[in-house]
């Protein structure tokens, strides 16, 4: 299983760093992929929900949104 990645917007959270800030840093960092989890999650459910009418009409084959779908939420 591949490790998810939180990135640090500012890179400079060495020892010298405020810690206070650091923390602050890496907890945004930690809520905004849970935020992209939870959004991708949502969006896998919906498309594996669609009629074949609806994903024609959005120009997917069903083959692709079933294997879109079958993706763990921590897989982009």
């Amino acid at each position: 299983m591949k490790a998810a990645n939180l990135t640090i917007e500012n890179e400079d959270c060495g020892y010298s760093a405020e810690p206070i800030a650091c923390a602050s840093q890496t907890m945004a960092a930690a809520m905004q992929t849970l935020r992209s989890w939870r959004e991708r999650a949502s969006g896998r459910r919906a498309l594996s929900q669609m009629s074949q009418q609806m994903l024609s009409d959005i120009g997917v084959e069903s083959r692709e949104a079933m294997r879109e779908a079958s993706k763990p939420f921590w897989r982009e």
